[in-house]
């Protein structure tokens, strides 16, 4: 098996977190989709990672399907709950993180490759979707327990790549819940093997 993926992606790094908890035998391959990298136009037209090989040969990408599909492979620990309403809970948690980094990537991105939106206006906009969803995970991680679960993963890696790639966003004083939690996990192995600043 074998992800391909770049070290500062936070949807790669998700895919990442969760094969070093599982202890999953995968080759990590680093992939550039800035690049013309030919195994990454091979296997995803759309040129994102991460990508997934699995042993078969089979090509998956998305970061969400990549992560269930590695959740699956063995049951321990596990990511997604079976409990349908339990399992929905991680997965709308999911989706708004993705949302959030969707709208932070625009911000890097039409830094890099379209100036010409990198309006104040522009920014502030999908910054505030942002905001939003902190809103939301701060009142929300206030009410559950130590778990680790897919959502949980992704919002790391949200907060993290807020704090490496937008450092002048204060996402710490109106969320104490979530700084909390997140120095409290950040000591975590897969998190610290998984750093885009080494």
């Amino acid at each position: 098996m074998k992800l391909l993926m770049t070290p500062t992606s936070p949807y790669a790094r998700k895919a990442h977190v969760i094969i070093l908890e599982k202890g999953i035998n995968c080759e990590i391959t680093p992939a550039s989709p800035w690049e013309n990298d030919e195994q990454l136009l091979a296997t995803n037209p759309l040129r994102k990672v991460p990508v997934l090989i699995a042993d078969d040969g089979e090509i998956i990408i998305d970061s969400r399907t990549i992560c269930e599909y590695l959740d699956s492979l063995n049951s321990t620990p596990p990511f997604l709950p079976t409990e349908p309403k339990a399992r929905a809970a991680v997965k709308n948690r999911t989706a708004l993180v993705e949302g959030a980094l969707d709208s932070m990537l625009s911000i890097i991105m039409a830094k890099r490759v379209a100036p010409e939106m990198d309006s104040a206006a522009w920014r502030d906009w999908l910054m505030s979707k942002v905001g939003s969803v902190l809103a939301y995970l701060n009142k929300d991680i206030a009410t559950r327990n130590d778990s680790f679960d897919l959502s949980d993963v992704g919002c790391f890696c949200l907060l993290d790549m807020l704090s490496f790639r937008i450092p002048d966003y204060d996402w710490r004083t109106t969320n104490p819940a979530l700084t909390a939690w997140f120095e409290n996990i950040a000591p975590r192995s897969s998190l610290t093997q998984t750093d885009p600043r080494r």
